[in-house]
């Protein structure tokens, strides 16, 4: 375990909404998107946040105590560059929270090439809970946890189909309102996170 981090500054992005939760909870928020619609989101929420790539020279050195990089990786042909850019910007002991999809997921080894997280030019990387552990701890980050969970059977059934991803929050009120079901959400969740085979990754890293 590790001690709790007095975590201040985050670097994150998307509609705002992550950031906007952090400024009311006293941190202070900074944010980096190249969709100008998301960028308007978040100034619209009063999030600072720069239209286009991370550039670490914008920021004094050891400023952030938290990088929050959910759903990006997958999206980025060089991530090394990156991760390299957040070693300068953590303060010693900072995190990196990273969310990306899970190679060796259970419905990749069901449907192989037609599960839909192949995307290509939208995801040009992918990686296994080895794979990401490696890259982070290969430029100096220590794994403090990983985790992989969930099995979306919309994506699943979408997968096999070709069609549009659609969602699965019907089926998740449906379990969440009869215990016995939620009970055995739970159980699959942890099978599928000692198996390594859950359809996303989640995990933190220390600088």
């Amino acid at each position: 375990d590790v001690a709790p981090l007095r975590v201040r500054r985050r670097a994150c992005a998307g509609s705002g909404h992550f950031c906007q939760a952090a400024l009311e909870r006293g941190w202070q928020a900074h944010a980096t998107e190249y969709d100008e619609a998301a960028v308007a989101s978040c100034r619209s929420k009063g999030v600072p946040t720069v239209l286009g790539p991370l550039d670490p020279e914008a920021y004094e050195p050891l400023r952030f105590d938290l990088i929050h990089w959910a759903e990006v990786i997958e999206h980025i042909l060089n991530p090394r560059h990156e991760l390299q850019a957040f070693r300068r910007l953590l303060r010693p002991g900072g995190v990196v929270y990273v969310t990306t999809p899970n190679l060796n997921a259970l419905v990749h080894r069901l449907l192989g090439p037609r599960w839909n997280n192949f995307a290509y030019p939208e995801h040009l990387t992918y990686y296994t809970p080895a794979t990401l552990s490696d890259l982070f701890q290969r430029l100096g980050f220590k794994r403090i946890w990983l985790r992989t969970n969930g099995f979306s059977p919309a994506n699943f059934r979408a997968s096999r189909a070709g069609a549009d991803y659609t969602s699965d929050e019907g089926l998740r009120q449906h379990i969440e309102s009869r215990r016995w079901m939620g009970w055995l959400k739970r159980w699959l969740n942890g099978w599928l996170n000692f198996t390594g085979s859950g359809e996303a990754m989640q995990a933190l890293f220390q600088a």
